[in-house]
């Protein structure tokens, strides 16, 4: 299963030992940055009753949608010491929410029905700085407080804030 795949490898990189101290967060089963990854699999979240672990792997669609946020919540409070993997987290979450054809105008992007994803990713767009979003995705120096940003708007399309 791709998506599975996908998660189990975001996690083990975000297990590997953190450059830099980062700030905990305040999350129903959120790690410690010293939690071994198979240990945090094995701790029941008590408002979902599950285990990470059982989660991934679970048949239901949104057992894995849940966990997906989870490990990004991971990834946006790690992006000081893991900076490339949470720009892939976020480039693969707005590469999904166009496929589904939900408007990314809550990160100054289009509509699917207006454009290709592809017109935007190689436009400007200040959210991304001075450069495109293509440019940003692909620059070897990641700015960890602009993906953190960006990172919240995505949580705020997920949560239905925009519409």
């Amino acid at each position: 299963m791709p998506e599975r795949a996908e998660i189990e490898d975001t996690l083990t990189r975000l297990f590997s030992d953190p450059e830099v101290e980062t700030r905990e967060v305040d999350v129903p089963g959120f790690p410690s940055l010293s939690a071994r990854l198979d240990d945090w699999l094995e701790q029941e979240f008590m408002d979902y009753a599950a285990t990470p672990g059982a989660m991934l792997d679970s048949d239901d669609p949104d057992d894995l949608y849940l966990l997906k946020r989870i490990v990004h919540a991971i990834a946006t409070s790690r992006a000081p010491s893991h900076p490339h993997v949470v720009r892939d987290v976020v480039r693969q979450r707005i590469e999904k929410l166009y496929e589904q054809g939900i408007s990314l105008a809550a990160i100054d992007g289009p509509d699917p029905s207006d454009q290709p994803l592809e017109y935007w990713m190689d436009s400007a767009n200040p959210l991304f700085g001075a450069i495109t979003p293509r440019q940003f995705f692909e620059a070897e120096h990641v700015d960890a407080e602009r993906i953190q940003r960006i990172s919240a708007r995505l949580d705020a399309i997920d949560d239905g804030s925009f519409s």
